[in-house]
Order: C-alpha cells, then structure tokens, then sequence
C-alpha cells in the first residue's frame, strides 16, 4: 500500500491512503520525511515467521525437562 505526506501538524504526519483517507501518524517513524513524498507499507511475512519460530525455541527452550 502506497501512501502519500499530505502535510505534518505538530509531531504528526498526517497522509492520505489509497482510497483517499487522510490518517494521522507519528512523526518519529519517518524521521527524513518530506511533504509529497510516497511511503509504500507491505507486511514482512518472512520477517514475521522467522520471529514466531525464534519465540517458539526460546519458549521450547525454557520449559524444557
């Protein structure tokens, strides 16, 4: 998903969605960021599963016998 800097207000971004949807966002996350510019938002399904198999060994590995 694609999002656009619409303008910042105080510590907030405030961008407009794809379907035209303004919505406030934390400044802090973008720090380099300009009005105009394009941020894209996907989901890291590989980073997310390689982050539940490292919780799952740690929980292995504390309540094991």
């Amino acid at each position: 998903m694609n999002i656009v800097i619409d303008r910042f207000e105080d510590e907030y971004i405030l961008a407009e969605l794809e379907n035209k949807t303004i919505v406030k966002l934390p400044k802090i996350l973008f720090p380099d960021a300009e009005e105009g510019d394009v941020i894209t938002l996907y989901i890291n399904h590989e980073e997310t599963e390689s982050r539940k198999e490292n919780i799952k060994k740690l929980m292995d590995d504390l309540w094991e016998d």
